[in-house]
């Protein structure tokens, strides 16, 4: 998982969160992620926003095709 960690007051974006485990739960509010519970081991590393190389930390496979998205529950 690759998470930008943004402040509200600052209303700016203040470092990059990245966690590896072998199982993610991820639970909604509203259509937002309210809480990430991660299992067995997870590793977890916060990286400052200005020095990170944001190519190096994408997720390898990973593509976002926003017309794929589901909206729905019922799209699932």
């Amino acid at each position: 998982m690759v998470y930008y960690l943004f402040d509200e007051k600052d209303k700016s974006y203040s470092g990059v969160n990245t966690t590896e485990a072998s199982t993610m739960t991820f639970h909604l509010k509203q259509g937002k992620v309210s809480d990430i519970y991660n299992y067995l081991e997870p590793k977890s590393i916060v990286y400052p926003m200005k020095s990170t190389n944001h190519d190096q930390i994408k997720i390898k496979g990973f593509k976002w095709v926003p017309e794929l998205r589901p909206i729905s529950r019922d799209d699932l």
